[in-house]
């Protein structure tokens, strides 16, 4: 037997530990190097990014400004670039036995494991290749 409708209002509550700017940080900091403390926070109010849950890694760096007290968001950090835009960079072709290596100029920056744009300075031909590590990149075949 139904008694009857009813309206009720609740609030909840999530708290994680997340990483907080201390003070303002400038964009292109790099993360070891940036004033950030763990606080336990409500995540579900006014969070509709994913928050950063890795440990502070020199190979970050957070891309964009950060004001005090705000809640390191994904976004704001990304891999530190290896590679940058107009240097030039050894690049390999690999398969099997077959090995070519040739210096292609960067049209954007990257970061280990990254596909980047790149140019063959002779050809004027663009082309993707992955970034291997400081300097080296991968032509995938």
């Amino acid at each position: 037997e139904s008694i009857g409708i009813y309206s009720v209002s609740l609030q909840a509550r999530l708290y994680r530990e997340v990483w907080v700017a201390r003070s303002a940080i400038r964009a292109n900091t790099n993360l070891r190097d940036a004033e950030l403390t763990l606080e336990r926070r409500d995540v579900i109010h006014n969070q509709r990014e994913p928050i950063w849950s890795g440990e502070p890694d020199p190979s970050y760096r957070i891309k964009e400004p950060l004001a005090a007290g705000a809640v390191l968001l994904k976004r704001a950090v990304q891999k530190r670039p290896v590679v940058f835009r107009g240097k030039h960079y050894s690049a390999t072709l690999s398969d099997g036995l077959l090995s070519v290596s040739a210096r292609l100029e960067v049209l954007e920056d990257g970061a280990p494991g990254q596909i980047v744009k790149a140019r063959n300075p002779l050809s004027r031909k663009e082309l993707h290749a992955k970034v291997t590590d400081e300097g080296t990149l991968e032509i995938p075949f």
